[in-house]
């Protein structure tokens, strides 16, 4: 086995991605009062990027690159839409199984 930390090889630590993984670990464990409040904090966070976008983005936008509007034509948005459903009733199917479940912890991945 290599390891996956190999600087000849040109592939490192992700160091930003250990660090996140720690703290969700650790707020996790500290609790669902503490993990909800840091649910609705980054919640907050993240409606507040999504703005941000908006109020920046608008100032970008060329209408000269709107076509074609539809490349894939009719198909194209059938096939996006269906992969979206399908994804979305997978989400449904885990968390209303997680609901049923007497231990979720021990009995879902």
């Amino acid at each position: 086995l290599t390891s996956a930390f190999d600087p000849s090889k040109h592939t490192f630590i992700d160091l930003p991605a250990v660090i996140i993984v720690l703290l969700v670990t650790f707020i996790l464990t500290k609790g669902v009062k503490e993990s909800a409040k840091l649910n609705t904090i980054m919640v907050i966070v993240k409606l507040a990027v999504v703005a941000l976008f908006i109020v920046v983005g608008v100032w970008y936008v060329q209408p000269h690159n709107w076509t074609p509007f539809m490349p894939m034509g009719f198909h194209g948005v059938t096939a996006g839409a269906a992969v979206v459903v399908f994804a979305y009733f997978g989400f449904d199917a885990v968390s209303t199984a997680a609901e049923e479940v007497k231990n979720p912890q021990r009995n879902l991945p």
